[in-house]
């Protein structure tokens, strides 16, 4: 949902999702974060692509129910604050 990263002040409104493959064989990354299982399951090999693929198994927000939209946005909200903290802590760790 856009609505919670606009809450941020972050415009996601021109981005959109890419799969994997867009990139293999064009890119090389010094880390992959992997968020969600399925995409892990789904995923072609990241050697030698990735020089370290770190996993962060995150709740899929989109798996609430759209039948109520406070809990749909609730569950969005709580998957951001989780990716920001956990980014926030690589980050620190980094220095």
């Amino acid at each position: 949902m856009h609505t919670v990263m606009e809450e941020r002040g972050i415009d996601v409104s021109k981005q959109t999702s890419k799969r994997i493959d867009f990139f293999m064989a064009k890119e090389i990354f010094h880390y992959v974060i992997i968020v969600c299982r399925k995409s892990e399951d789904d995923c072609p090999s990241l050697v030698p692509m990735a020089l370290e693929v770190l996993r962060w198994p995150l709740n899929d927000p989109s798996s609430v129910s759209a039948d109520n939209p406070a809990d749909a946005l609730e569950a969005f909200r709580d998957v951001r604050d989780e990716l920001e903290a956990k980014l926030t802590k690589w980050l620190r760790a980094a220095e």
